[in-house]
């Protein structure tokens, strides 16, 4: 019973993920709402399994597997942003030229905005396309069990659900103060740090150790798709959420087919 609900919940868990790579590779950004609808889901199922199993061994689990999920990320970020601080107090000029540099990156950015090919115009298609593809295959993996049949239904119908409540689910907020934010160069971004922390709440630290496994091995397949349909080089800022989708679709199969 409780791995049907376990399976529900990562499903939900996916097709957020699978809404916010659409974001994230029009934007660079994480909308609060996709943070919001993450941890609320994350938390409904720990108080479910509370109840359930009449057990904290999930929560411990969780606690631990956010530790790992927020605490690698925000460390890698951490760094980064010493190193930048560092060369920019040690040299005045470099930083400059760096700051110059950022300039142009977002320059060629909106460059990319307005000329994206076809395929960027229309990802959406592609993407809920794909999604769809990639649920039907774990029902047939199943060998069309009922039950996983259901399931995936009632995950794709809660998740509207959840769009729903969070109206502006699909919408960037403004940042009044945006102009103000320092550039600099980060491993990881903040929102991505937030998405990990709340994937090692729901799948514990074994499981966020293995997501952040795939993750990083599917960002490679994002690159390559990048370079092929974009203008992007491989060193400018790419969109790290399609590769957690990914590699939390893997482990989904890994655990449940």
């Amino acid at each position: 019973m409780f791995q049907y609900i376990f399976f529900l919940f990562s499903v939900i868990i996916f097709l957020i993920l699978v809404r916010e790579s659409i974001i994230d590779i029009k934007t660079m950004y994480v909308p609060d709402n996709i943070t919001y609808s993450l941890y609320s889901v994350t938390f409904i199922f720990l108080i479910l399994s509370l109840i359930i199993n009449r057990s904290f061994n999930l929560i411990i689990k969780g606690f631990l597997g956010f530790l790992f999920g927020f605490g690698i990320p925000f460390t890698i970020s951490l760094s980064s942003y010493l190193f930048y601080k560092f060369t920019k107090q040690k040299n005045k000029q470099n930083a400059i030229n760096f700051e110059n540099h950022q300039i142009d990156n977002i320059n060629q950015s909106n460059n990319f905005q307005n000329s994206k090919t076809s395929f960027f115009k229309k990802i959406e298609f592609f993407i809920y396309i794909t999604t769809l593809g990639l649920l039907l295959s774990i029902a047939i993996i199943n060998n069309n069990d009922f039950i996983i049949t259901l399931l995936l239904i009632c995950a794709i119908t809660l998740e509207l659900i959840i769009a729903k409540i969070f109206k502006k689910f699909y919408k960037i907020e403004e940042d009044e103060n945006d102009e103000e934010k320092e550039i600099f160069d980060t491993g990881i971004g903040g929102g991505d740090i937030l998405i990990f922390g709340a994937l090692g709440l729901m799948f514990g630290l074994i499981g966020i150790i293995t997501i952040f496994i795939y993750a990083t091995i599917s960002q490679l397949f994002v690159i390559l798709i990048y370079k092929i349909f974009s203008k992007k080089s491989l060193t400018d800022h790419l969109p790290f959420v399609p590769g957690i989708t990914i590699g939390l679709y893997i482990y989904i199969l890994t655990i449940f087919c």
